[in-house]
């Protein structure tokens, strides 16, 4: 879409390849930093491609939620990273990612919630995802919204009639 040199090609696979990586082997508000110095020791001794090293790790490192991307590839790999917010599949996708914490013993309590401020507070970078995936998103949220609403709503009449009282009358 962007016809991009063949060297931010070459970045961005790389990247991309190894954004997630430090999951594997530290906690994960610190992968992106881990992913960053595995791709770098990877790539110290690839001859031509050792020079991308501190690219790929800076592109690496433009995935965390907090930071701002600099520049087209890592405003791509930012995108590429949160792509599903704005697809038909998010609600798969964001069961498969609650599974996962949870498999790791990581909180998922008030996930919806919690995966609303995320939507929330995202943003699409390239004027492609904004394009193609922000209308997605939007959809994505109102129905989270109305999930919490319906939750709430059920445990406001909990609160109001508690089920022990309901099933006597």
């Amino acid at each position: 879409h962007y016809e991009l040199s063949e060297r931010d090609i070459t970045v961005l696979n790389i990247g991309a390849w190894f954004h997630d990586v430090g999951h594997l082997s530290t906690d994960p508000a610190m992968h992106e930093q881990k992913s960053a110095e595995l791709v770098k020791e990877w790539l110290a001794d690839k001859g031509d491609n050792a020079g991308l090293a501190d690219e790929t790790a800076e592109l690496i490192l433009a995935t965390k939620l907090s930071t701002t991307p600099q520049g087209l590839i890592q405003e791509i790999i930012k995108d590429a990273d949160t792509y599903h917010f704005g697809t038909g599949d998010f609600k798969k996708i964001d069961k498969l990612m609650k599974k996962e914490m949870a498999l790791r013993n990581l909180p998922v309590s008030d996930w919806e919630k919690n995966t609303l401020m995320l939507l929330e507070s995202h943003q699409f970078y390239t004027s492609y995802c904004k394009e193609q995936l922000e209308t997605g998103k939007q959809k994505n949220m109102a129905k989270i919204k109305k999930k919490i609403d319906e939750s709430n709503q059920e445990n406001a009449s909990r609160t109001v009639l508690p089920v022990e009282e309901a099933k006597g009358k």
